[in-house]
């Protein structure tokens, strides 16, 4: 139902009340959030329950005297009226369109939650009723599912927290793709919490929403993570990664970054293709790290690629900002998939990378090697372009390169990997751009 499309899209709300419940009182930024709507609104908190009241007794302009202001805490802002025992619920978000109330009610008595229907009457001010259409929890929703990024305003009690995020798509399970999201969050711009045992630690919650698709699907993610932040401890880049199997198709991606010791947030949205990934040949996304490792390093990295022995797993930590400071190594890792085994149950493939300038060395996680280099010209500005001659026994291959960036120019530099299949003759191509900067 209802509550289903905006948990998934938001997750758990800042305050919840039910009906026949006993419901603790609002929390202050909720509070905040009701008295904004009472006012923009332009009616009054009632003094009794809204669902025995008559059209007439509850709409009355807030500048009369006369009317009572102690409404209980539980009802919800959007008046119900006239649905007698109807279940509702009414949920409260301070931190999404400047905050915001959703009501839900039981309106068919099946447990089938339901936004409520615009209340009507002769005596209802034009005025009052054009802000109830405004403010109808269904139309609210529908506003904030399509507004932009920069149209998120930021409540009352929170400023915006700065963050990076990049995304990859790799090969998912049961012919779905696998989205990550890479989150790099500046401890610079977080405040310490402090535990009861006197230790200090940041305290991140990350929420990952995504819908659309083939079948308008909402996904959601949501971890919060604690980190070690002793005082005099120098400033460092929180690095942690989300993923989803999602069906291949068009969606649109909100990332959320919160510091629950200071309430900063941050949000990013934009709309994203996540790919089919073919039974032919294929690249994933080429995935932007600050370090690749063959042998086991933090488990939250691990890459496993279905069907391969785990012993070919690859330790990524990826680099969220994709900056590199000139004079350090930077990675890449991606899987090929679907290679062709020849007559004697091996595959044979090249690979080709270009760049601006100068690459130090690319591998294949296995396989024999023979290196084969040549230099390219075009007409504008001279590429290197390094390749190499692999073999292996599994038609799927996680692979990773290194570059060396001390002879490349500070700015955008974009990396193209070429797979050609010399069993096949299929080729797959994919491009990436990372940023080098002087430091």
């Amino acid at each position: 139902d209802k509550r289903g499309d905006v948990y998934v899209r938001y997750g758990e709300p800042d305050y919840r009340s039910k009906s026949g419940f006993p419901n603790l009182p609002p929390t202050g930024a909720a509070e905040l959030v009701r008295e904004r709507l009472y006012n923009e609104i332009g009616i009054n908190p009632p003094s009794g329950s809204s669902r025995d009241q008559s059209v007439d007794s509850w709409f009355v302009e807030r500048r009369d005297p006369k009317v009572a202001l102690d409404a209980p805490l539980t009802e919800p802002v959007y008046p119900l009226i006239g649905v007698g025992d109807t279940k509702w619920e009414s949920w409260i978000y301070s931190r999404i369109g400047g905050g915001v109330e959703f009501v839900f009610v039981d309106i068919a008595l099946n447990g089938n939650f339901s936004f409520p229907q615009p209340p009507s009457g002769a005596n209802v001010p034009s005025r009052v009723l054009a802000r109830l259409v405004e403010h109808h929890p269904g139309k609210v929703y529908d506003a904030l599912a399509s507004e932009e990024p920069q149209h998120y305003d930021f409540p009352f009690g929170f400023a915006p927290l700065e963050f990076y995020y990049d995304v990859a798509t790799f090969r998912g399970t049961m012919g779905r793709t696998r989205l990550e999201v890479y989150f790099g969050v500046p401890t610079e711009h977080l405040e310490r919490a402090k535990l009861k045992d006197g230790r200090t630690i940041h305290a991140v919650e990350r929420t990952l929403t995504l819908r659309g698709g083939p079948e308008d699907q909402a996904f959601r993610k949501n971890d919060v993570g604690g980190y070690e932040a002793p005082e005099g401890r120098p400033d460092r880049t929180l690095v942690e990664q989300a993923s989803l199997d999602v069906p291949a198709g068009n969606y649109r991606l909100n990332v959320e970054v919160l510091d629950r010791a200071s309430g900063k947030w941050g949000i990013y949205s934009q709309d994203i293709q996540i790919p089919e990934i073919p039974d032919s040949l294929a690249i994933s996304d080429l995935n932007l790290a600050w370090s690749v490792s063959a042998s086991p390093t933090d488990p939250r990295f691990r890459k496993h690629i279905d069907g391969l022995d785990p012993k070919m797993d690859v330790w990524v930590i990826p680099l969220p900002s994709r900056s590199y400071a000139k004079g350090r190594p930077f990675n890449i890792y991606y899987e090929v998939y679907g290679l062709t085994r020849d007559a004697f149950g091996q595959t044979l493939y090249q690979v080709t990378y270009t760049v601006d300038q100068q690459i130090r060395k690319g591998t294949g996680v296995f396989g024999a090697i023979g290196t084969m280099f040549r230099r390219a010209v075009s007409d504008r500005e001279p590429l290197v372009s390094i390749g190499y001659d692999a073999t292996g026994a599994t038609v799927d291959e996680p692979v990773y390169l290194e570059i060396d960036t001390k002879e490349l120019k500070p700015g955008y530099n974009r990396v193209t990997v070429v797979v050609r299949d010399q069993v096949s003759g299929q080729v797959a191509q994919r491009d990436a751009i990372m940023r080098l900067v002087d430091r």
